[in-house]
C-alpha cells in the first residue's frame, strides 16, 4: 500500500486549498456581478452575496471584508494586463488597451458602475512607480488611459477598438513619444 509522505500530503493539502480558494473566489465574483447587473452595490449586502455565491458567511468574510472588496482582483488583474502590454508604439499600446478594454467591456461597465473607478485609477498609478525618473509622465499616461475607458464605456463602446485607438493616438502623440 502506497503511502504518501508528510511533504506529499502537505503539498496535496496546499493544491486543494488553492483549488477551493479559486472556486469560492469565482463563485463570488459571478455572483457579484450578476447582482450588479441589476442593482447598486450599496444595495448588494452580504447576506444576499453569499446565498447567491453558495458559500459560508465565515468563507466569505476568511477572504473579505466588504462586498466591494470581491472586485479588487478583477481591478489588479484588469490594470495588470494594460500595464504588461506598454511598449515603444503609441498607437500599438493603445490598440492592446482598447482591445483589452473591449474583450472586458462588460466587467469594466460593472466595475465602474459599483463606483470602482478611484480603485482601477490607484491601481493603474501604483504601476508609474516602477518608472524611477518617470513617474509623474507615466501617472499622466495611466491618467489618459484611465480617461479614455471611462468615457469609452460611458458611449457604450459603441466605436472599435481600432477606432479608438486612432482617435487617442491622435490625441497623445504631441504628448507621449515613446520613441525617444
Amino acid at each position: 500500500m502506497f503511502m504518501p509522505t508528510r511533504e506529499e500530503r502537505i503539498v496535496n493539502l496546499k493544491k486543494a486549498n488553492d483549488e477551493s480558494h479559486r472556486n469560492v473566489v469565482t463563485s463570488l465574483k459571478d455572483a457579484l456581478y450578476g447582482l450588479l447587473k441589476k442593482k447598486d452595490i450599496k444595495d448588494i449586502t452580504v447576506t444576499e452575496l453569499i446565498r447567491t455565491a453558495g458559500v459560508s458567511r465565515g468563507v466569505f468574510y476568511k477572504y473579505y471584508y466588504l462586498v466591494s472588496d470581491v472586485l479588487l482582483e478583477d481591478i489588479r488583474e484588469l490594470s495588470q494586463m494594460v500595464n504588461t502590454n506598454i511598449g515603444d508604439d503609441l498607437h500599438q499600446n493603445w490598440l492592446v488597451i482598447f482591445r483589452t478594454s473591449y474583450d472586458n467591456r462588460e466587467k469594466i461597465s460593472l466595475l465602474l458602475k459599483a463606483n470602482m473607478g478611484k480603485e482601477l485609477l490607484k491601481q493603474l498609478n501604483h504601476f508609474a512607480d516602477e518608472h524611477k525618473g518617470y513617474e509623474d509622465i507615466m501617472r499622466m499616461w495611466y491618467g489618459i488611459i484611465f480617461n479614455a475607458i471611462v468615457t469609452w464605456s460611458e458611449r457604450d463602446f459603441r466605436e472599435t477598438p481600432e477606432e479608438y485607438a486612432a482617435i487617442y493616438t491622435k490625441m497623445s502623440s504631441p504628448i507621449f513619444k515613446f520613441n525617444d
